[in-house]
């Protein structure tokens, strides 16, 4: 059973949504209180204490307004023992002068890129900065609905086990005004191991990682600062390959936005290449650790779920060719299974990729 932990006069409406795994726009304002951060509402904390400390990541880049929204829910936490890292990847907005105002929190620490260099880089910069014993990697344009959600963390993260804690998220369509329910589909806690090998497919990746907390020493021992490919899916699977668990926090603890400039609509295979690479990393290490049966098997899997996300993009037949040949190169796997991805239209396009470069069918 679906179950959230609220205010009382917000619970049933809650309940009502889960129920219909849907919340529509005009029970969303009722809901929730935007608030615009005024100075004199800020808390100026000076913490000295690290231990239990959760960092709180947020690369940004022109989106002010977004970002507002980000830092107002996470200085409403209920905890305070915490810092937020802004990496601003050189906005040409008004950020930088509205974060003037807000910085003084000294909880807040606001690191700007010398050139434009991308999320994957920022986030690793902010990393480098992080004093906590707790890592959050969260986007400029997502915010929290549940005051209690780093409370709740710290007590679960009680259990020296738990190397990371994933929590539920309402999805925002932007441009359909609609919010939608994604359920995490294993409860509890389970082996970091068992969550890696069925990852994407059989079990369900939150929405991003700001619904996620890491234990630091997890992210280091995975070496997160030097990975070349730093989005959601590298991050969770890199601090799955370091041992402990996985708890599933059963609340709905934020908004996961979907608009027009989330990075899947601007997909190129640069990216998607990239992301291949640092799979293939993982799947040396699965297989030198001997995590789990069937490596090759996941490996061909992972490689099936990234064309799919490089299709839904409706790439250009130069990124297609591209991908393409990086997975020829590198896999023994038949670039015909990958097809079944596709929809008509794109099938064709494939097959006349393929007979421009001679592929055959059963190329090992």
């Amino acid at each position: 059973m679906k179950t959230v932990n609220l205010s009382s006069h917000n619970q049933d409406l809650f309940q009502k949504c889960l129920n219909d795994n849907l919340l529509d726009s005009v029970s969303y304002q009722n809901l929730l209180v935007r608030n615009i951060i005024q100075e004199q509402d800020l808390m100026s904390a000076d913490i000295r204490e690290p231990k239990n400390r959760i960092s709180v990541i947020i690369p940004t880049y022109n989106r002010k307004m977004q970002l507002m929204e980000c830092i107002n829910s996470i200085l409403s936490q209920d905890y305070k023992n915490f810092e937020i890292i802004i990496v601003d990847d050189c906005s040409s907005d008004e950020t930088e002068e509205y974060l003037s105002r807000v910085l003084v929190d000294s909880r807040l620490k606001y690191i700007k890129n010398t050139t434009n260099s991308g999320p994957g880089y920022s986030r690793r910069a902010g990393f480098r900065e992080a004093t906590g014993e707790f890592v959050i990697f969260c986007d400029d344009d997502d915010y929290y609905l549940d005051p209690h959600f780093f409370t709740d963390a710290i007590s679960i993260f009680e259990n020296k086990e738990i190397s990371l804690i994933c929590s539920n998220t309402f999805t925002h369509f932007e441009k359909e005004n609609v919010f939608k329910f994604g359920d995490i589909n294993f409860d509890s806690m389970i082996p970091v191991e068992s969550y890696l090998q069925y990852f994407q497919y059989k079990n369900t990746k939150p929405n991003s990682t700001f619904s996620t907390i890491f234990r630091k020493r997890v992210l280091d021992e995975a070496d997160l600062v030097n990975m070349k490919m730093v989005n959601d899916s590298s991050i969770y699977m890199r601090s799955l390959l370091c041992g402990g668990k996985v708890f599933v926090n059963r609340k709905i603890i934020g908004i996961y936005r979907v608009h027009s400039q989330n990075i899947t609509f601007g997909i190129k295979a640069d990216f998607i290449i990239e992301n291949l690479k640092e799979k293939k990393n993982i799947y040396k290490v699965i297989v030198e650790k001997n995590l789990f049966e069937d490596a090759d098997e996941w490996f061909a899997k992972q490689i099936e779920l990234t064309v799919k996300y490089l299709i839904e993009a409706n790439p250009s037949n130069r990124d297609l060719i591209r991908v393409f040949i990086w997975i020829l190169g590198n896999t023994n796997k038949n670039v015909v299974l990958l097809m079944r991805l596709c929809t008509y239209k794109q099938v064709v396009r494939v097959r006349k990729l393929r007979e421009r470069f001679n592929l055959r069918n059963n190329e090992n």
